[in-house]
């Protein structure tokens, strides 16, 4: 009995979470994790590679359940919420980010289909890829190729950052999405992300 509430927002708290993939329960990923991500913050979760930072948003997305503990949003258990209404208010960027073999536009549209070209350039430009995209012959209907073989690494994550900001998530996770940048492209998405999410 899931209720659907089209805004979900605030503070998002990990309570004494443990966790086991079920191929592997013998194994735990997770052990009485609990922290509180604060609504209209940015949280980092910092640790070794493997360490589970990847599996805390698969758990956020309820793509598995925890072996035990609870994951809450403003103060109610993630459970209460529609699975599909939670999805549609994250949005997802990891480190390896895929494009699909289609022109830049349309792969930044993926994240919302009826987007206006003004939120797409939008969104290129918080992402700090609307300059790169410019630059190019074609500019937004150029073509990425299969999987974005057509682009570097930062380009490509700087395209998918952009797909996830047109939604204007209300929760947005970043899993390295910004490993393969430049310091200074790195820091311009950052401040971009700071004023739109203030």
């Amino acid at each position: 009995n899931t209720e659907v509430i089209y805004n979900i927002n605030g503070d998002i708290e990990f309570d004494n979470i443990n966790f086991s993939y079920p191929s592997r329960k013998d194994v735990p990923v997770l052990r009485n994790l609990s922290f509180i991500a604060r609504a209209g913050q940015t949280t980092a979760l910092v640790g070794s590679s493997g360490c589970g930072k990847s599996t805390c948003i698969s758990l956020f997305l309820r793509y598995y359940e925890p072996s035990s503990g609870r994951i809450i949003i403003n103060g109610r258990p993630i459970t209460d919420y529609n699975v599909q209404q939670l999805r549609q208010n994250i949005g997802v960027v990891s480190q390896e980010p895929i494009l699909f073999g289609m022109s830049i536009y349309e792969n930044i549209r993926f994240g919302k289909v009826n987007a206006t070209q003004a939120e797409i350039t939008q969104a290129a430009q918080e992402a700090n890829a609307h300059n790169f995209i410019m630059e190019l012959p074609n500019k937004y209907e150029t073509l990425v190729g299969e999987s974005g073989v057509q682009l570097s690494c930062g380009e490509k994550q700087r395209i998918a950052l952009a797909r996830a900001l047109v939604r204007q998530p209300t929760f947005l996770l970043l899993d390295e999405a910004t490993s393969a940048l430049d310091n200074v492209s790195e820091k311009i998405v950052q401040e971009a992300l700071d004023r739109a999410y203030k």
